[in-house]
């Protein structure tokens, strides 16, 4: 029933967040990507605490489920790894942003076109290296849509000259290679420098 599925995804959706941070985590750990791909990879919490004004109230750390079993397998297979570096993203916010509420949106129950809305209806978008997120950005509602430069985004720079809402983020970025070639410990300390 349309209706049904409508008033579910009012339901759903009525906890959306100030800032919505896509975080794309579990192929991005996987040894497989070739050294030379710079689509995989992670960007430096900084990135995120020098972008997000102090008076948000609410953050959402929008990511796949840890190791569901309807995840992709390859986001199953670094399930614990990636709630371990979300854990510490968490922390990373709670730390620079004390009053805001920081929560972590991977509800395995969310269809894609709700978790789409999370990254569409946010005051605040912010996109690292993932197709799934850069469309959300371009179609936001928000005040800005933040988007790394490079790799999918390629095309961005022309973009963000077109609408006066997407900034690009030049930002130091760990490719899955270097994650693999550092080590996980190496990767966590990384991510939380500065």
């Amino acid at each position: 029933d349309t209706n049904e599925g409508h008033a579910n995804f009012a339901t759903r959706t009525s906890n959306l967040d100030e800032v919505a941070i896509h975080f794309r985590c579990g192929d991005v750990l996987s040894s497989k990507i070739p050294p030379t791909d710079n689509n995989y990879g992670l960007l430096q919490f900084h990135a995120y605490r020098a972008r997000i004004p102090t008076h948000v109230q609410t953050i959402g750390i929008v990511t796949a489920p840890f190791g569901h079993s309807d995840s992709r397998n390859v986001d199953r297979v670094y399930g614990p790894k990636c709630r371990t570096i979300v854990d510490r993203l968490v922390t990373y916010l709670h730390q620079h942003f004390p009053n805001a509420s920081v929560s972590i949106r991977n509800d395995p129950k969310e269809t894609i076109p709700q978790v789409m809305s999370r990254l569409i209806l946010a005051d605040y978008t912010f996109c690292a290296r993932s197709t799934f997120c850069l469309f959300p950005a371009v179609a936001s509602f928000g005040i800005r849509s933040y988007v790394q430069q490079g790799g999918v985004a390629y095309f961005f720079d022309e973009i963000a000259k077109a609408y006066h809402n997407i900034h690009l983020m030049n930002e130091p970025f760990l490719r899955s290679s270097e994650i693999n070639r550092q080590g996980f410990n190496y990767t966590l300390n990384w991510l939380t420098a500065k």
